[in-house]
């Protein structure tokens, strides 16, 4: 019995038919006989390659199975799932929300970047936008809804070299001269060791080491849409880190009569520090009070850590260890113009042992 067949109708149209992988027959009509046998092609070559997915569950709209995945994210921090989130809501929704899952084609994956780069999206949240998508899509490939993902031959902006604004020396000491305790504490705190914002303040009593002068980053605070959330460093990973005298001796002063299990750093009334209140209230007054630019953001602080940290002498792997970096690759991606250029040193030693050889 043949696997596939076509038969023309009383009204004219051709049928084709084929047995699926699943025991049954599908079916589907054309006008013209060649597109039947085409269509009967392709079907059959994707049964062969065992990449065929059920005609019915490939016309799901991507918005349904969108939310499906969506509501399936785990073990990722709530900031992450937040921001997945609003890419899908924002920019692929709008897109492809209302189109079938198999009716998506690399070409109009591609246009759609085209499209967000005109309008002003930034490489690195197109690339987010991309990622989103083919997540989406290697999810419905697991389920057997499609058997291709239209991301993988398309092309990305080039991503562009952003230096980060690196505060001076001087402009940290005019800031914290412009902050009454313990807010210049925190502010300190941040710029000389270089911990992230959400590293500071989930930072306990019982994480300081003040005789070795150092400090233990076992956990992370975050906010999403006003909740706050508990969890581990950004990379998964604890990390000790050294903590200079002068911040040293005033966390010794404010902690010593605080339970090992108390916040270190806190509001005047106690209270978790959370990052959007902090700016609005504390940070941008100060920045405004010392005649600075707003656009210096809290994170640029840790710009400031790597920068004295490199400029000391600190190699790529220490800073990225100190500064939690998944690996030093990430250390060099961001502050690589800031190391010293070795490249006439290495030619004057290359010099040396040829004019050594020769003698």
């Amino acid at each position: 019995m043949s696997r596939s067949t076509i038969s023309q109708e009383r009204s004219g149209r051709f049928r084709a038919r084929y047995l699926a992988p699943t025991g049954r027959w599908v079916s589907r009509t054309f006008d013209l006989k060649s597109e039947a046998r085409r269509w009967l092609r392709s079907e059959l070559a994707q049964i062969d390659r065992a990449a065929w997915a059920d005609p019915k569950r490939r016309a799901t709209r991507l918005a349904d199975w969108a939310t499906t995945w969506s509501d399936s994210l785990v073990g990722l921090k709530p900031k992450t799932i937040d921001g997945y989130r609003t890419l899908l809501r924002v920019h692929v929704l709008p897109r492809f929300g209302h189109l079938p899952l198999d009716q998506i084609r690399p070409s109009d994956v591609q246009a759609w970047i085209v499209d967000l780069e005109r309008a002003g999206l930034s490489p690195s949240r197109i690339r987010q936008a991309r990622q989103v998508l083919g997540a989406i899509y290697r999810a419905a490939i697991a389920e057997g809804l499609v058997s291709t993902n239209p991301i993988d031959v398309t092309r990305l902006p080039r991503k562009t070299l952003v230096r980060p604004e690196i505060p001076r020396p001087e402009t940290i000491r005019l800031i914290a001269d412009e902050l009454t305790p313990p807010s210049d504490l925190t502010m300190l705190f941040l710029a000389y060791t270089g911990v992230r914002w959400g590293e500071m303040a989930a930072l306990r009593v019982k994480d300081l080491d003040i005789a070795a002068e150092r400090a233990h980053i076992r956990q992370s605070l975050s906010e999403v849409r006003g909740q706050l959330y508990w969890g581990a460093p950004k990379t998964h990973r604890n990390r000790v880190i050294g903590v200079p005298t002068f911040l040293i001796e005033r966390l010794d002063n404010i902690t010593e009569d605080r339970s090992a299990d108390d916040l270190v750093f806190t509001t005047r009334r106690g209270a978790v520090l959370r990052s959007t209140n902090w700016r609005t209230q504390v940070w941008l007054p100060a920045l405004k009070r010392a005649g600075l630019d707003s656009s210096l953001r809290t994170h640029d602080l840790r710009h400031f850590c790597a920068s004295v940290l490199i400029s000391s002498g600190a190699s790529a792997t220490l800073v990225a260890r100190l500064l939690g970096h998944s690996s030093p690759r990430v250390t060099l991606d961001i502050y690589s113009h800031l190391f010293p250029d070795e490249l006439a040193d290495i030619s004057d030693r290359l010099h040396s042992i040829y004019q050594a050889s020769d003698r």
